[in-house]
């Protein structure tokens, strides 16, 4: 097997745990903030919306063709959606 196939697969790894992780991570950020109700419910219903948005962008890590829009998927959503969240903090103090 060459090496590119090789390296390509472990970036995806890398990519899908770690990219994964902090784009999800804003993702309940930003509903927890969003959704209506009392504080306790939204953290709890955007913390169990964060299981499938990771399984929904582990997959999507893999089905892309390369690993560069993979990365700037993850990394530029997950900074648009923390910028949004920033914003929305700020807006509200």
């Amino acid at each position: 097997m060459p090496a590119r196939p090789r390296l390509d697969r472990t970036w995806r790894v890398i990519l899908a745990v770690f990219g994964g992780y902090g784009f999800t991570s804003a993702v309940i950020g930003g509903l927890s903030l969003a959704l209506p109700g009392s504080r306790a419910d939204a953290v709890i219903w955007s913390s169990l919306a964060g299981f499938v948005v990771w399984t929904a962008a582990v997959i999507w890590v893999f089905a892309v063709r390369s690993v560069r829009t993979a990365a700037i998927g993850m990394v530029g959503g997950g900074a648009l959606i923390a910028a949004s969240i920033w914003l929305a903090k700020g807006l509200a103090a």
